[in-house]
């Protein structure tokens, strides 16, 4: 793994409550000296995994205390 600098700066300000302004401020300055990391993406099989283990929490026959 290779190391590298970049001079780009991030700046977020948080009010204090959020509930009385419910915005957060976001900011960079300056130029990315690097190119964009690889794209990653799930796998197909884990991600149908997750979608069954979403639907079967949906199931009105599904309770904590059955056996």
């Amino acid at each position: 793994m290779q190391k590298i600098l970049c001079e780009v700066k991030f700046t977020i300000m948080i009010p204090e409550d959020l509930n009385d302004c419910s915005y957060i401020l976001f900011c960079s300055h300056g130029t990315h000296t690097h190119p964009p990391p690889p794209p990653s993406k799930a796998p197909q099989a884990i991600m149908m995994e997750i979608v069954d283990i979403i639907q079967q929490m949906k199931d009105a026959d599904l309770t904590v205390g059955k056996n």
